[in-house]
């Protein structure tokens, strides 16, 4: 009797660590912006945390929610992203006492992405020949204040006063 009890307990331990590490687990949220507009898809990731591998993925539907299914029991990490909104990053410890773990709403912020000034400089072409025509950039040749019209002719080349 006390043989076939350590049985029992034996294959009761093995059977319900099995049933644990084997349980799959969904993950179910909605993803808005802080108006609450649904973000169409939208990527919600989740990444082990042990080794930073993809454990599932999920793009939004056209109401905002998102399904990852079959995790384990574990820690994760679950990266959400928009383009033109910041990244937000949950950390998720799955137990495997439910089926389903909602993330009910989550609100992305838009992000600020300003541009640096951009100079652009470039040199003014002082001659343009067109055919027949000779056509002069006056700006190329440095005009001074005050200075007449007859001064910066005598500047351009072919050109007689």
């Amino acid at each position: 009797m006390n043989r076939t009890l350590k049985s029992l307990f034996l294959f009761l331990i093995t059977f319900s660590s099995t049933q644990l590490f084997s349980q799959k687990i969904d993950v179910v949220g909605e993803i808005y912006d802080k108006e609450g507009t649904e973000l169409v898809s939208a990527t919600v990731v989740a990444i082990y945390k042990a080794d930073s591998t993809m454990a599932g993925f999920s793009l939004t539907n056209g109401q905002g929610k998102f399904k990852i299914t079959g995790l384990q029991v574990g820690k994760y990490d679950i990266q959400i992203s928009y383009l033109g909104y910041n990244q937000k990053i949950y950390p998720l410890t799955l137990t495997g006492e439910n089926a389903l773990h909602d993330m009910k709403r989550v609100i992305l912020t838009q992000a600020d992405n300003e541009l640096d000034e951009v100079i652009i400089e470039g040199e003014a072409i002082p001659i343009v020949v067109k055919k027949d025509t000779l056509e002069y950039n006056a700006s190329a040749f440095e005009p001074q204040p005050n200075e007449v019209v007859e001064d910066l002719l005598r500047k351009m080349p072919g050109v007689e006063i």
